[in-house]
């Protein structure tokens, strides 16, 4: 299934994005936008990263260690209300193919090797 969560909403004169967070009892959430990255040593992913509110610009140098490298963890299939082309028909399917199997290929040996529930590798929240 597919699991919506409202995490920003304009202001009232439209201009500002306002966090919007849960505040149920055991559901507690933060706000704002967000951005997903994997972080790798040597091309070995060793974390995944949740940025939170979304800088375009990037985190200061000194949030990524020099010996690592972060790269997104989604990408847009949408821009402006249109699909991008990238991922449509067959070539797309062979896209994420592809994308998908590079993505398990920077796993470490041992993220194949997990018990039920188990994280394949540890989540960082900035």
């Amino acid at each position: 299934g597919f699991v919506y969560k409202l995490v920003a909403r304009r202001d009232s004169g439209g201009d500002e994005w306002m966090p919007v967070a849960k505040a149920s009892t055991g559901k507690a959430s933060i706000g704002g936008a967000k951005r997903a990255e994997r972080l790798l040593r040597n091309g070995v992913a060793v974390a995944e990263r949740i940025v939170i509110d979304d800088d375009r610009d990037g985190l200061p140098e000194a949030v990524t260690p020099a010996d690592l490298t972060a790269r997104p963890l989604t990408v847009a299939l949408m821009t402006d209300g249109k699909a991008d082309a990238r991922w449509l028909g067959p070539a797309g399917v062979a896209a994420a193919r592809e994308h998908c199997a590079a993505a398990v290929a920077e796993l470490p040996a041992a993220a194949l090797r997990l018990s039920r529930g188990e994280p394949a590798l540890p989540t960082l929240s900035v």
